[in-house]
């Protein structure tokens, strides 16, 4: 009896210890958002320099959750927790590209605890870059007669330098014939390049768009393929013996040639037998 009295107390003790378990909230002044790497100073961040992002929270039990986020775009980090001192981080690292320009990131942190999401985010990131530039189609195939259009779009930072957005023709800004290639920029700086009525000589001109800032000069080729015609089908026609009536000018050699080596051999073996 003595033994289930002591059972029973410690079922009690037990209930109420787990029943008084309470969940607190993360510190008010967290997260917290850290850069490695990147220059918010006069020297601007390069393409292919390496940055890594930190969040950091602490306080809180259970753990918070933290989510970095470029625009709606949830990114994969590396996750740490220590419920000893209670700091939970989210980390990553990124290499700059001409994208990163103008980026920001946010960090997410929500809690039961916690009524509405607490964030942090980092300044835009200034990358500087020579331009990219795009060709809409670059590689088609047009056949003689045919009136293709491409569209040329240009952008870099520094901004692209004024004049320097052009068509070339074998190196050359004039175009080959100005009665058939056009040339018309769009409101929104596009270059649009028209060819009208291919002919044979245009597959041979080499067309490049090319664009160029302070960090350098950017070209790109359009390829222009003609259309191959496959060689006219001819029948084969058998006849009553199973040959090919479709002789060509080399088998006929060919059967020429056996039977003049057929005569020689013959005549050779008439001069050696003894009458």
């Amino acid at each position: 009896m003595a033994h289930m009295r002591e059972i029973l107390v410690f079922c009690v003790a037990y209930s109420w210890c787990v029943s008084d378990v309470r969940s607190s909230a993360p510190f008010a002044n967290f997260p917290r958002c850290y850069t490695g790497g990147i220059s918010y100073d006069s020297r601007p961040n390069e393409v292919g320099d390496v940055a890594s992002l930190t969040c950091e929270s602490r306080g809180g039990d259970p753990a918070p959750t933290l989510v970095w986020k470029r625009g709606n775009v949830s990114i994969d980090t590396l996750y740490t927790d220590d419920r000893k001192t209670l700091k939970t981080m989210i980390f990553f690292s990124i290499e700059m590209t001409p994208e990163d320009n103008g980026a920001v990131f946010v960090c997410k942190e929500t809690h039961p605890d916690i009524p509405q999401s607490r964030s942090c985010q980092i300044d835009p990131i200034r990358v500087v870059f020579a331009p990219v530039v795009s060709v809409e189609p670059q590689s088609t195939t047009v056949d003689i007669g045919e009136s293709p259009s491409f569209t040329c779009t240009a952008y870099g930072n520094p901004s692209v330098w004024t004049g320097t957005h052009q068509w070339y023709f074998n190196d050359n800004t004039d175009v080959p014939n100005n009665e058939r290639y056009t040339v018309v920029e769009t409101p929104n700086g596009e270059l649009l390049l028209t060819i009208a009525e291919i002919v044979q000589e245009d597959y041979d001109v080499e067309i490049t768009c090319r664009a160029k800032n302070g960090k350098g000069i950017t070209s790109i080729q359009v390829l222009i393929h003609p259309v191959t015609t496959p060689p006219p089908y001819v029948p084969t026609t058998m006849n009553y013996n199973g040959t090919n009536t479709n002789s060509t000018v080399s088998d006929t050699a060919s059967t020429a040639r056996q039977n003049f080596t057929l005569i020689v051999e013959m005549f050779i073996i008439l001069l050696i037998l003894p009458f």
